[in-house]
C-alpha cells in the first residue's frame, strides 16, 4: 500500500481497512483492464487472418470470470410504449418528497 511506519501507526482501524478496500479494489481493476487489453490485442492478431465476416468481437474469443453475463431484457413493441407513457405522464404532485411522504 505504500504506507510508511509512522502513516500506518497514525490510522484508526477504520481509515486502515478503508484504505485497504480501496487499494484493493484499484489493484483489481488494473489486473482486469490489463486482461481486456491482453484480450483485445488477441483478438486482432486472430482477425488479421480472417476475411471480414469470420472476424471475431474480443468476447467471442473467451470471457473472464470477472464478467458477468447479464440477460438481455427484450421487450415487445407494446411493452416500449407502455413504459414510455408511464414517464411521460406528468406526475400529480411536482412538489418534493417530505418524510411523510415517504412513510
Amino acid at each position: 500500500m505504500g504506507l510508511s511506519i509512522y502513516e500506518f501507526w497514525d490510522l484508526t482501524p477504520r481509515e486502515f481497512w478503508n484504505k485497504l478496500n480501496g487499494w484493493t479494489r484499484k489493484k483489481k481493476e488494473e489486473s482486469e483492464t490489463a486482461a481486456y487489453y491482453q484480450r483485445l490485442l488477441t483478438t486482432w492478431l486472430i482477425n488479421i487472418n480472417l476475411k471480414q465476416s469470420d472476424r471475431l468481437q474480443p468476447k467471442d474469443l473467451f470471457l473472464f470470470d470477472f464478467e458477468e453475463s447479464k440477460p438481455v431484457l427484450k421487450l415487445t413493441e407494446e411493452e416500449i410504449k407502455a413504459r414510455l407513457e408511464k414517464w411521460e405522464k406528468p406526475v400529480k404532485n411536482s412538489r418534493p418528497l417530505t418524510l411523510k411522504d415517504i412513510k
